[in-house]
């Protein structure tokens, strides 16, 4: 019955109708915002607010504000089988990255910033670089430290994901 009434009313009032959707969609047309005012291509905006990205992400913030390229690539070592990436009881710097982790994150830093690097990665920061460097990326359990590297262009392209992926032929992974 409900069906039948709406066939009716429709038939009866199509040109109306039609107007109506017309006026309906320029009127969304010059209410509604630019796609480009809405819409984002940050794939965190999709994750929980507790999600260990977003946690990672905010930390990367705070330690690098001025970070000015066209993309960047975390990197994330897990040291735990290693046996952590700092030596916490030595006194200078030196010494407390003169662990296999470290030394692990130190080659692999070493060769994204030499020639034979991914040619578009332009910047390089390593927890091995300085004290301070690693107070801000390395986790409290020791575990888990993070590196960047600026890339030139938006986007890592094939050859550049494939490099990071395996790293220097030269290294290792600590285990």
């Amino acid at each position: 019955m409900f069906f039948k009434r709406l066939g009716q009313f429709t038939a009866r009032y199509r040109y109306l109708i039609v107007l109506l959707w017309v006026a309906a969609a320029i009127g969304i047309t010059l209410a509604a915002p630019p796609l480009n005012d809405v819409l984002t291509t940050e794939m965190a905006r999709f994750l929980p607010e507790n999600a260990p990205y977003i946690e990672a992400y905010q930390v990367f913030t705070e330690t690098f504000p001025d970070e000015d390229a066209a993309a960047s690539v975390v990197v994330v070592f897990d040291a735990a089988e290693a046996g952590g990436v700092l030596n916490r009881e030595a006194e200078d710097f030196a010494e407390q990255i003169d662990t296999p982790a470290a030394r692990f994150i130190a080659e692999f830093a070493d060769w994204l910033k030499s020639d034979e690097r991914p040619e578009n990665v332009v910047r390089v920061i390593a927890p091995t670089d300085a004290a301070e460097v690693a107070s801000m990326t390395v986790g409290q359990d020791n575990e888990v430290p993070i590196g960047n590297a600026n890339l030139a262009s938006n986007t890592a392209n094939a050859k550049t994901q494939k490099l990071l992926g395996e790293g220097p032929t030269t290294t290792t992974p600590v285990h």
